[in-house]
């Protein structure tokens, strides 16, 4: 399983990963349980900005093996 994350100055996040075991990508697009934030649980390999309300901003985020969390400020 591999989970990164990015956030831009301007409070947009991006995330990206997937849930193959070691080191492989699932055939069927699948990961183990949405912890992308896109509310599915879908592999995505290239960086996928998490949809928010547009007054939200991210402040600070942080992901690893089973999580990605983040702090949103109402803007």
């Amino acid at each position: 399983m591999c989970i990164c994350c990015y956030s831009y100055p301007d409070g947009k996040v991006f995330t990206w990963g997937w849930g193959g075991s070691h080191g492989t990508f699932s055939e069927d697009g699948h990961s183990s349980g949405g912890q992308l934030g896109h509310g599915s649980d879908v592999d995505y390999i290239k960086p996928t900005m998490v949809r928010v309300d547009e007054n939200v901003k991210a402040l600070d985020i942080s992901c690893g093996f089973n999580h990605t969390g983040a702090i949103f400020e109402y803007v």
